[in-house]
């Protein structure tokens, strides 16, 4: 006699698990049916083996800060930071004091997948790939577990293990609440092990996905980068070079009488003089931010942990994470305050444009939403209809105006703009007609850039998933 669950219940939220199937392990998610359907899928599978037999699992180290140096012996560390492309990129390690010699050195044909993070839903998730070979003595931070092959296989495993299946099932190893997976746990994962020439064409399949995908995307990038030149051209504005390695660049004079309350070089430099005097002499208006826009600075209640809250009437608090990812429009936010916090602080309407006040400064955004900014944010708000909002956009977010932002900071270990030097800056502003036509020729670019950006990453995707049909057949079936 068996015992059924009624059909009418979600399958993937209560099912089943007979005692001889449990794995040592007693929490729900670990047995949830997705994953029974893949441990199938893979013993149908011709030839398998545990990964511990065809690889080792090693573990980094992260050493304490006071461990990292920068001028005595150094000691290249990947660390996470090193994770931003399908590869490790060498060119982003730090470097640290000797650190347990214990902790396996770092080589090439190493795998490297997330094992902790801030963000649980990254870990077992970003797989990346050591294609160079490192300087003697790389090491790797504790939040990356090494999968090195044992029988010259680390491109093949790197090509599976990049397989959403098996990202899956390295994401079901995740423990406790810091969701941290650990090498005894994906060792004992099954392996499907196809004959060398199977395996040849797998990676052979992946290098060309990710050369595909490196190609388009670098198609994209120069399509992006074009955006500038082409907006320079538009206008009739001519930048000379850049001269900071000059030496007539890094050593001038200043008649006082120019010095406009400023004493520190960076502010006189000759190439923000050179920019403002072609703004000056642009042949149609240039006139200042102030004379476009209502510009005032964000503020902030304290102690602000005081005025959050989940109330659905509470207010949209917007905060520089919520633009990660954002191009133009910021729709919504993650965190509301009270409506008593409105007071101190100011509130933003839709159409309304906001600009980074500090750290990564001077990339604007329109508003499609209100709420509320602290005192990292200035506000923008436009006064004048001789502008449109796209072409402010576009200007106000350009390598000119970012340069002529650049000038107005304040000097310390954290730059600042300075509101009312802001308010005085001039843009190049054309006929209407114009505007629109730049804006316009611009969105094309961009979206035909992320055209590219898409086709880079379905390219990529297409290629995963003929693998895991080559190695496991039909993965529907």
């Amino acid at each position: 006699m068996s015992f059924q669950l009624s059909p009418v219940l979600d399958s993937n939220k209560v099912f089943l698990v007979k005692r001889c199937e449990l794995e040592g392990r007693l929490d729900p998610n670990y047995y949830k049916p997705l994953y029974k359907n893949i441990k199938n899928k893979i013993r149908s599978a011709n030839t398998t083996d545990f990964l511990c037999n065809v690889a080792d699992v090693l573990s980094g180290s992260t050493p304490a800060k006071s461990d990292y140096a920068k001028n005595e012996t150094q000691y290249p560390i990947i660390k996470v930071s090193s994770y931003q492309k399908d590869f490790i990129d060498l060119s982003k390690v730090a470097y640290t004091h000797k650190i347990k010699s214990s902790i396996a050195n770092a080589v090439k044909g190493d795998v490297y997948i997330l094992s902790s993070a801030h963000q649980a839903s990254y870990v077992g998730r970003f797989i990346k790939y050591l294609n160079t070979k490192p300087k003697e003595n790389t090491t790797f931070v504790g939040e990356l577990l090494c999968v090195r092959g044992l029988k010259n296989n680390s491109k093949y495993l790197f090509s599976l293990l990049n397989t959403e299946i098996y990202k899956t099932l390295i994401n079901r190893e995740k423990r406790g609440q810091t969701s941290h997976i650990y090498p005894k746990d994906i060792k004992k994962i099954k392996i499907p092990i196809p004959p060398k020439n199977i395996q040849a064409e797998i990676v052979a399949k992946m290098d060309k996905a990710y050369q595909h995908k490196k190609d388009k995307e670098a198609q994209a990038q120069n399509l992006l980068n074009s955006i500038g030149t082409y907006l320079l051209g538009e206008l009739g504005i001519d930048l000379p070079e850049q001269t900071d390695n000059i030496l007539k660049a890094r050593i001038f004079t200043k008649k006082f009488s120019e010095l406009e309350g400023r004493f520190d070089a960076h502010f006189h430099k000759l190439e923000f003089k050179n920019i403002e005097e072609k703004i000056n002499l642009y042949r149609f208006e240039s006139p200042k931010l102030k004379e476009l826009f209502e510009i005032n600075r964000g503020g902030s209640p304290r102690p602000i942990n005081d005025y959050f809250t989940e109330d659905k009437n509470g207010i949209n608090w917007i905060k520089i994470g919520d633009t990660k990812g954002v191009k133009k429009y910021i729709r919504k936010t993650k965190q509301k305050i009270k409506p008593e916090g409105v007071q101190y602080s100011r509130m933003v309407f839709e159409g309304d444009f906001i600009l980074s006040n500090s750290m990564s400064f001077g990339k604007p955004f329109i508003m499609k939403t209100t709420g509320c900014i602290h005192d990292g944010w200035l506000l923008f708000r436009p006064i004048t209809d001789k502008a449109s909002k796209d072409y402010l956009h576009i200007i106000l977010g350009s390598k000119l105006i970012y340069k002529l932002f650049q000038k107005q900071t304040i000097g310390g270990v954290v730059e600042n703009l300075n509101i009312d030097l802001v308010k005085d800056i001039r843009i190049p502003l054309p006929p209407i007609e114009k505007q629109t036509q730049i804006a316009e020729h611009i969105s094309q670019i961009r979206t035909k850039a992320k055209q590219l950006q898409t086709e880079a990453k379905t390219g990529l995707e297409q290629a995963k998933q003929e693998i895991e049909t080559m190695i496991l057949g039909d993965k529907n079936g």
